[in-house]
């Protein structure tokens, strides 16, 4: 008798597996114009075309009270916002040493008079916090950031989509 109850479930489990398939086989191309990318998990995003404001660490990895060497970085590093947006960045220097905030304007190149620089010029100390405002470009692309006393570990990314 089990055999019986068995087989008379058997073809409703056969047509929800079938139906399954076929909605998965029809869900659409991932590849497809409609398509959205997903955004890094590691970039922050602006919400909307009005002002927008991130909230950013400085921080180093210290080991028994001293900054382990090359570990200076920005937490988050990578950020997208639109184009003319204006662009907040609240700053909190948690690491033992100097930092700063400085973006290269659409040059790409750091030092030129495009540059916006944190307000705490030229340093944050230690527990410092802060701000670095700008508005983005009026053009797509990709704008750097990094720390001036730390250019080749702190450094990271603005999106302009």
């Amino acid at each position: 008798m089990t055999s019986r109850r068995s087989n008379r479930f058997l073809p409703p489990a056969i047509a929800l597996v079938t139906v399954l398939l076929l909605t998965a086989a029809c869900g659409g191309d991932d590849a497809s114009p409609t398509a959205t990318p997903a955004p890094s998990e590691d970039a922050a995003t602006a919400p909307g075309d009005g002002p927008a404001t991130f909230e950013i660490a400085q921080r180093e990895d210290i080991i028994n009270g001293i900054a382990a060497s090359g570990s200076q970085r920005f937490e988050p590093n990578s950020f997208i916002v639109n184009q003319g947006q204006q662009v907040t960045f609240n700053i909190t220097n948690e690491g033992l040493g100097w930092h700063n905030m400085r973006v290269a304007g659409s040059d790409g190149e750091f030092g030129n008079a495009d540059d916006t620089l944190t307000d705490h010029e030229p340093r944050f100390v230690p527990g410092d916090t802060g701000t670095l405002v700008f508005t983005a470009p009026d053009i797509p692309g990709e704008l750097k950031f990094r720390c001036d006393f730390h250019p080749d570990v702190m450094t990271g990314t603005i999106v302009v989509e």
